[in-house]
């Protein structure tokens, strides 16, 4: 076996102990490394939905401003690798089996005072020793959950984003959106920018409270006709969408207006580029040659896998990790605006910390035929595949049924849709991750 197969079986076994918030182990294990998080710079992303495509969008506009960028996503779909990149090239199975060998004696050192460190707290440590040592001009970080106790909170970030929050993980962050709220509006710093997506109003009060006791600008990103508000803000208006991406105008806060293209498939894709456009705007000073030009090329170029992303045709197979309420809505919304009169097979299969009820209400209605299946990769199970077509039947679609098995479930779904017909995988990244294995390319272990 070679190292890496031999480090990526390390962070698995870590992944099976769950997840302890704090900041202990994390603060502890970077000082062992050397504190690699305080020699780049970071812009910090937290929110419950579009995090990762506004990421994404940044990193690549930092990229095309010519930086030498880092970007930190999770989860992976395939690979663990895909975590972790500078300049769009996930880390090398050397430069990841190298680093889990440095790290894992200092790990196993910390446990004994702290408890053992999780395997989130340990990927942000490969991630952040990474970037320092290719030197990269910026690092693009998101949180894994919440924000305030999230591993990444160790960063002071020239900027923090918050995109859309919804009730999700509420058994770690609380039952309410404004607890929620508060635990996302953890990554705000003294005297540093926080650029908000459009928020529901619970939330949206708790960020604006954060900010101002912290001493941090609020900037604002807010569709064209909602009412003002006293902050520097940034105003969109979707121009027009359909199966081929997107069009959004932006009105910046100091005057210009911008239209830009957008490849990623959906109405909330242009709002995720008209937060990422946002944030760029407001990392300017930092790096000059952040050009509008470089914002423009990266939002018409980028796209994210897992998310609306079309990976087969006749009939057109679609992969979306919508895996919560907010994100099962938004999915609903796209199938129904881009493919109206073509019939829908979805296949759903819902990680067991998921709302499922919840989740299931908003799909379930969108297609002709709801087929229940179990990802075999979750971190905590899944939803039993009878109970989710009971959550569809009871939700009005009686073309439900379960399939099990994902692959068997896909295979299922091809041969009972037209070619006319769209098949959609979604319900969790877990699931994705397993089907677009066999769909796209199966790599190597």
């Amino acid at each position: 076996m070679s190292d890496a197969p031999r480090g990526r079986e390390y962070l698995h076994e870590l992944s099976r102990r769950g997840m302890k918030p704090g900041l202990e182990r994390i603060v502890e294990l970077l000082r062992r490394l050397g504190d690699p998080h305080l020699r780049f710079r970071s812009v910090h992303i937290a929110g419950s939905n579009g995090k990762g495509s506004t990421a994404a969008y940044l990193a690549a506009a930092l990229r095309f401003a010519g930086l030498r960028v880092g970007l930190f996503t999770s989860p992976h779909l395939q690979r663990y690798n895909e975590r972790i990149r500078i300049n769009e090239e996930p880390i090398s199975d050397e430069a990841l089996s190298a680093l889990v060998e440095r790290i894992r004696p200092l790990a196993a050192g910390i446990a004994a005072v702290h408890g053992a460190p999780t395997e989130f707290e340990v990927g942000t440590a490969l991630a952040f020793a990474h970037f320092a040592e290719q030197a990269v001009d910026v690092a693009v970080v998101e949180t894994g959950l919440g924000g305030r106790l999230d591993a990444t909170n160790v960063l002071d970030p020239l900027l923090a984003v918050i995109t859309p929050i919804t009730l999700d993980h509420t058994e770690t962050l609380g039952s309410t959106l404004s607890a929620v709220a508060g635990e996302k509006a953890g990554i705000i710093k003294s005297g540093r920018p926080v650029v908000m997506a459009p928020q529901p109003p619970e939330a949206q009060e708790v960020l604006l409270t954060v900010a101002q006791r912290e001493g941090a600008e609020p900037v604002l990103v807010r569709p064209d006709g909602q009412p003002m508000l006293p902050h520097r803000t940034h105003r969109f208006t979707p121009v027009e969408w359909s199966g081929e991406g997107g069009t959004v105008r932006v009105t910046y806060a100091d005057g210009p207006v911008a239209t830009y293209r957008v490849r990623m498939l959906g109405g909330h894709q242009l709002e995720n580029a008209a937060v990422a456009a946002a944030a760029a705007r407001e990392l300017v000073r930092a790096f000059p040659r952040l050009t509008d030009e470089a914002v423009a090329e990266a939002l018409s170029s980028t796209t994210v896998p897992g998310r609306l992303e079309v990976v087969r045709t006749d009939p057109m197979v679609l992969l979306d990790g919508a895996h919560n309420p907010l994100g099962a809505e938004r999915l609903a919304e796209a199938l129904h605006q881009l493919f109206a009169g073509r019939p829908v097979t979805l296949v759903c299969g819902i990680s067991k910390d998921k709302p499922a009820r919840d989740i299931v209400a908003r799909l379930a209605p969108a297609a002709d035929r709801f087929i229940a299946t179990e990802p075999s990769s979750t971190r905590l199970g899944c939803w039993p595949a009878a109970e989710l077509v009971a959550l569809a039947k009871a939700a009005g679609n009686n073309a439900a049924r379960a399939v099990p098995d994902p692959l068997a479930a896909v295979q299922h779904a091809l041969a009972v849709t037209d070619e006319s017909g769209i098949v959609c995988v979604t319900g969790s990244l877990y699931l994705v991750g397993e089907v677009r294995a066999t769909l796209v390319t199966r790599p190597a272990s």
